[in-house]
């Protein structure tokens, strides 16, 4: 046909955009010879994708028992944007031989999910590029975008409250019952961004006939995902993020710990806008006893992650400490160090110099393209370009939109789609991002 190479350059040096934001870029087509098409569509989406098997048991008429596997998925549309750069789908046009650049955007709903990738679905968006020819073969190229949707905790409503949580349980073997142990955890606060320092404070008051071998303190992950068919069905896969051992508590014993766990630095995640996909994170403190008719007493504190952590003007967190009895608190400042808002370079805006986009892919639908951490795209009219067609653009410079003050670092840098599965499956994830999740699922 002459296609010597044909893609999608998005003008951000991460491809990476805020959603709201507007997202401008180019379809590249390099010709050996003259082409007639009919045009050169382009198309955006955004959307969420879920799906598990199950193999459940039915029974036939003659009440014999089969086991069958179920497919269970849902999929949520977020917006799907098409449009003609040159041309139209009436008549036929030309395009010249060598290098032509089509120039494209796009404005992205304000309320979108950010990018995710999880075992049992992901939140993607992509730019699909299509030389509608006639009478043959179209040809296509497609990249994923990633949408960063940051979350200020200083507007959110409840994160700047401090948490108290008291429970307590008596233990029985046989017929001796003994007096309660007791479980309280305190936080200053609930939000806190990732690489921060969460401040804690512990009391046991151990009256029962059991030793409190160790009180463990874990940051846990619980991914939920919805399934509308061929019925409602859901599945959580929980992972365990970092944890912490504190000390014992000998029987007729008490004691308060004041420490902190660091969060780990997981990939933000804001999917207030997807409904088939969440994830929540908690604090969990559990009291390890010892005897083969104990059970372990425990007690969680949900967690909200920014990307913005609070304000503080002395430049520091205050650690808390308190009565278990009268709940009175006493604070000491500390200064653990928190970490610039996520997503942004530390100097306040991304820095071009300091971060290197692989090159972009120059290849025909089906083949493996890297997954650019985010992007947007901002449509023409639909109606598209008539006859006779703009001239392509010139090489040169990339155009400078008005965001380009700050772009959001990718959240999946290293990640590949094939795109010659229906879907796109997972190719290759690198260890400089977040992990697929490996761990047994819970229903």
């Amino acid at each position: 046909m002459g296609v010597r190479s044909f893609c999608i350059l998005l003008d951000s040096p991460t491809d990476t955009y805020y959603a709201g934001s507007n997202v401008t870029g180019r379809v590249c087509l390099n010709l050996d010879k003259k082409i007639k098409v009919r045009g050169l569509r382009i198309k955006f989406e955004g959307f969420a994708h879920v799906s598990w098997r199950k193999t459940v048991r039915r029974k036939d008429r003659e009440g014999h028992s089969h086991h069958k596997t179920v497919t269970y998925s849902a999929d949520e549309e977020y917006f799907s944007n098409r449009f003609y750069l040159i041309g139209s789908d009436n008549g036929d046009i030309e395009i010249p031989a060598g290098k032509n650049n089509y120039p494209f955007s796009m404005t992205l709903p304000q309320n979108l999910p950010t990018s995710f990738e999880g075992k049992r679905g992901h939140v993607r968006y992509t730019v699909k590029a299509t030389l509608d020819t006639p009478l043959k073969l179209d040809q296509q190229v497609t990249i994923l975008f990633q949408v960063h949707t940051p979350l200020d905790l200083n507007n959110h409503k409840t994160a700047k409250l401090p948490v108290k949580r008291e429970t307590f349980k008596n233990f029985c073997c046989c017929w001796c019952k003994s007096g309660p142990l007791t479980l309280v955890v305190f936080v200053p606060h609930t939000g806190f961004v990732p690489d921060q320092e969460i401040p804690l404070t512990v009391e046991v008051d151990n009256a029962s006939n059991v030793k409190v071998e160790a009180i463990k303190v874990t940051i846990k992950k619980i991914e939920s995902y919805t399934a509308r068919s061929p019925r409602l069905d859901t599945k959580s896969i929980h992972k365990e993020l970092t944890k912490k051992t504190l000390g014992e508590v000998e029987i007729n014993g008490s004691k308060t710990f004041s420490e902190a766990i660091k969060l780990t630095d997981v990939p933000f995640v804001n999917l207030k806008a997807c409904s088939i996909i969440n994830v929540d994170y908690f604090l969990k403190v559990e009291a390890c006893v010892s005897g083969a008719c104990s059970a372990n007493l425990s007690e969680k504190i949900p967690l909200i992650i920014g990307t913005i952590p609070f304000n503080n003007t002395e430049g520091g967190t205050n650690f808390s400490s308190f009565d278990a009895n009268s709940g009175a608190k006493s604070y000491s400042s500390v200064s653990p160090g928190l970490p610039p808002p996520f997503g942004f370079h530390p100097d306040g805006a991304f820095s071009p110099q300091n971060y290197t986009n692989p090159a972009p892919s120059q290849h025909i639908s089906g083949f493996s393209v890297p997954y650019p951490a985010s992007g947007f795209s901002v449509p023409y009219p639909a109606s598209g370009f008539s006859v006779p067609y703009p001239p392509p653009v010139s090489d040169g410079p990339t155009a400078t939109n008005s965001h380009s003050a700050a772009y959001p670092l990718p959240i999946y840098p290293d990640l590949k789609v094939n795109f010659s599965y229906p879907g796109g499956s997972v190719v290759d994830i690198t260890a400089s991002a977040p992990p697929l999740d490996s761990d047994s699922d819970g229903d």
